[in-house]
């Protein structure tokens, strides 16, 4: 009978064990964490685990992450932005680690909450999502986005506590480089060959730019030259052989 016991127990715990060892990152608080879970519906097609990601790709995406303008304006939210700086630099190297973690039937699940008084009121907020890489880009399907937070987690338990944890109506905005795949639950494409030109990047379309406007400028003024020179001829102020030698040295300009 102890010997069964004992079995029961070892079970439970090799059980517990490996449940545990999928987790990342979980604060005391058991409200942060990343994970790595068992892909589930359309979500097991093509995946492309275990991928190394850069940091400066995960703080790139999370960074491109936009509420929709109708949150700021009725104020349901305080920031255009979902991920605040501290949030991602929180992430950014447990995301990492899951991603290099995971197998090819796994995806990666992250939850943050976050801390705020409004009108000296507690608002703490709830947001979960689970991340994936495809071939048309990196996936994040919110389970919960921006929820409220009810109650009191001492009293009704956490667990009891995300359950409840309700959302308000909020949405993302789609930017560039960004497809919607659903809105219930909301779920986003971020097409990572599509990014922001960095500053170096930009002046140098600028240059570009620049040059070409000097180039038409130049046609231009070639073009009215010739007009010019084809007026004089026929007013007979130049003769032919002074005309085609203009005319070629013009031309030459161009």
């Amino acid at each position: 009978m102890k010997t069964h016991r004992m079995l029961i127990v070892l079970g439970l715990f090799a059980s517990f064990s490996c449940s545990s060892s999928q987790y990342i990152y979980r604060s005391p608080n058991r409200l942060d964490y990343v994970r790595l879970a068992k892909a589930k519906g359309a979500e097991k097609e093509g995946l492309r685990h275990p991928h190394r990601f850069e940091p400066d790709k995960i703080r790139e995406v999370l960074r491109s992450i936009r509420f929709n303008k109708k949150a700021l304006i009725q104020r349901e939210v305080m920031e255009e932005h979902l991920f605040e700086e501290r949030h991602i630099e929180f992430l950014t190297p447990y995301l990492i680690e899951a991603f290099q973690k995971a197998t090819a039937d796994q995806v990666v699940v992250a939850s943050y909450f976050t801390q705020r008084r409004k009108w000296g009121l507690t608002d703490d907020r709830l947001t979960i999502f689970r991340a994936y890489l495809k071939e048309d880009g990196f996936h994040l399907r919110f389970e919960k986005l921006y929820a409220k937070m009810l109650g009191d987690r001492t009293t009704k338990g956490t667990e009891r506590v995300i359950h409840e944890a309700r959302g308000m109506r909020v949405s993302l905005e789609v930017q560039p480089g960004q497809d919607r795949i659903s809105w219930d639950p909301e779920e986003l494409v971020i097409h990572l060959d599509s990014r922001p030109k960095t500053q170096k990047e930009t002046k140098g379309d600028h240059e570009d730019d620049e040059e070409v406007q000097k180039t038409k400028v130049k046609i231009k003024t070639v073009r009215e030259r010739l007009k010019e020179l084809e007026r004089m001829k026929e007013e007979e102020l130049i003769t032919e052989k002074e005309y085609q030698k203009k005319r070629k040295e013009l031309l030459r300009e161009l």
